[in-house]
């Protein structure tokens, strides 16, 4: 896996390609049974339909980390904070 602070940094990016939304973290853990797990916290715009926000956030890091080799990923959990 590549330098995993500039992983962060791709998918946050990632999140923040998703209309509105501002993401304030990422962070990239060791997931039970090996694989990581993946955890970004963003900020959604007034009115957001928060359960499709967070697929269309789920899905956008999904295929960012999809690009990066090596990264054996699990699951993605999307936290939504104002």
């Amino acid at each position: 896996m590549t330098d995993p602070t500039d992983v962060a940094r791709a998918l946050r990016a990632a999140a923040e390609t998703v209309p509105g939304v501002r993401a304030d973290c990422c962070r990239i853990l060791r997931a039970d049974g090996g694989g990581v797990e993946v955890r970004v916290d963003v900020r959604a715009p007034a009115g957001a339909v928060l359960p499709r926000l967070a697929a269309r956030v789920r899905d956008r890091v999904w295929e960012a980390a999809e690009r990066e080799p090596g990264l054996d990923m699990r699951a993605v959990d999307v936290r939504i904070g104002d």
